[in-house]
């Protein structure tokens, strides 16, 4: 059994979608919010733990330091990640499987999406339990990019709409066009773009969405 716990709930609205098709041999899944819990889950009968941290160890510090000492009592294996695009150094150090395997497994996370998080599920079991499912390389969706494409009328206004790249890979963007329907009803151009982040990863360079609002 594979125990996946994050705080993303875009993240478990993809495993919802995808966990029917699992190949059986992957074994039952659970996932859950952790903040959700009321505590840390137990790990019997665990084979693996993934967890997906937002906001670091500090979202969940005590109980992920309890869950982290589970899993060293019970010899299963632990890979922790952060939210943002590059590896969180306190969550990598806490994780019990090599470097290698959990920088290749958090590309799958990094770019999301059902397609990529069934590929981090098999390549986790793969490396990590010595299973045997095969994986495909991670689908590369940009950081940021322009969403959808409408019709802009000369002499109005413009309203950016920028909403994060996670809803872009669950297929959560109805509100998306929603609010830039209404935009446009109320007599303005709607652009929609996405981005991984609202945060530059250099403070001394613009964020790329700076770059594509300026088009």
């Amino acid at each position: 059994m594979i125990l996946f716990l994050t705080n993303a709930d875009t993240e478990l609205l993809c495993l919802r979608t995808l966990a029917e098709g699992l190949p059986e041999s992957l074994g039952p899944l659970r996932a859950a919010n952790p903040g959700r819990l009321g505590g840390v889950p137990s790990v019997e009968g665990v084979d693996l733990v993934a967890v997906r941290l937002l906001g670091g160890r500090r979202s969940w510090e005590e109980p992920f330091d309890r869950l982290v000492a589970a899993c060293a009592d019970a010899s299963v294996p632990l890979l922790a990640f952060g939210g943002e695009a590059w590896l969180d150094r306190e969550l990598a150090e806490a994780s019990s499987v090599p470097l290698p395997t959990l920088l290749g497994a958090f590309d799958y996370l990094v770019q999301g999406g059902p397609s990529n998080l069934e590929q981090f599920l098999r390549f986790v079991s793969d490396r990590v339990l010595g299973t045997a499912h095969g994986v495909e390389p991670a689908i590369v969706v940009p950081e940021c990019g322009l969403f959808g494409s409408r019709e802009r009328w000369p002499g109005r206004p413009t309203v950016a709409v920028i909403f994060y790249r996670a809803h872009l890979v669950a297929g959560n963007t109805r509100f998306v066009d929603e609010l830039c329907d209404g935009i446009e009803e109320a007599g303005a151009n709607a652009v929609a773009l996405y981005c991984y982040s609202l945060r530059s990863r250099r403070s001394d360079e613009p964020h790329p969405v700076i770059g594509l609002l300026e088009r």
